[in-house]
Order: structure tokens, then sequence, then C-alpha cells
């Protein structure tokens, strides 16, 4: 297993831009990823929205989070210039992205985050998760239960009209 500290991504990526990684782990077999897993790391390292140490690698941005949860992380972003963040959730096709109130599109990252192009300025950047499939599912279930309750209202009221002649 290789750890290194704080090296350059650029070679991995496709937009060829040099961003850096606080760790980056060579895990060569499963009993190597079963000891990196159980091993500690402080709270600082396993932040999922740590933006603190962002500013070291550009100095021109400026992110502040106004609400974060499971499903909605809201933050500023301050930029001199059009820049590309990446923020770790992990990536699904029903988390949506918004830019100041405006739907935006977003690319899939580092296989499992999510990647936003900010463009120059201050911006509010909305990243939030709306289950489509669930909220659909439960439509259809819904309608399913409405025509079943009626199928057996009709079905009782039949048997009840047998009954009386």
């Amino acid at each position: 297993m290789l750890i290194e500290k704080n090296i350059s991504l650029k070679s991995f990526n496709t937009f060829n831009i040099d961003v850096k990684a606080k760790y980056f782990v060579e895990v060569n077999d499963l009993s190597e990823l079963k000891e990196l897993l159980a091993t500690s790391m402080s709270e600082e390292d396993t932040l999922a929205e740590n933006y603190k140490s962002f500013s070291q690698y550009n100095p021109n941005v400026k992110i502040e989070t106004l609400k974060s949860s499971e499903r909605l992380l809201q933050v500023t972003i301050k930029s001199e210039t059009q820049t590309f963040v990446v923020f770790k959730r992990t990536w699904y096709p029903e988390w949506q992205v918004e830019i100041d109130g405006k739907k935006t599109n977003y690319i899939q990252t580092n296989l499992i985050h999510i990647g936003v192009m900010i463009p120059k300025g201050e911006h509010v950047v909305t990243v939030y998760y709306k289950p489509i499939y669930f909220i659909a599912g439960l439509i259809i279930s819904s309608i399913f239960l409405f025509c079943f309750v009626i199928y057996i209202y009709c079905v009782k009221k039949r048997n009840n009209k047998k009954l009386i002649k």
C-alpha cells in the first residue's frame, strides 16, 4: 500500500487542472483496503465538506457553507475567475444543482462525486437530492391502493345485493 500526501492530480483529470489531493492511496489488494479502512483518521480528514483547506490551493476562491444535511448542501462561492468545484457528495442521477436559483448541469467526477463549473463572482450554489423515482413509485402505489379500495367496495356492494335477493 502506498500513501502519498499533498500530490498533484493533474495527470488523473480530464480538464488538465492542477489540483492537489490531501491523501492519495494506492491499494493493491482487498486486505490492504481493509487495513486502510480500519485505520482511524482525524475528524478533519473525514469531513465531507471540509472547505477550509480549499483556499490553500486556490486563494482566489472563498467557500462558505450556509446549510448542510444528507440531502442538501448550500454554499456561497466567491471567485475572481471561473472555477470548477467538486462536491464530496456521492454522485447519483437524482442529485440536482442550482446556481443562484437556476438549475445547472453537473458532471460525475472522480467516479463518485459531483463537479460543477462556477462562473466568476459571488454565487449561492445549492446541491440537493430530489428522489424522482421514489416519488413516481409513491404516486403509482397510491393509485393502485385507491383502485384496490374501490374494487373491494364494489365487490362487497355486489355481494350485499346478492344476499338481499
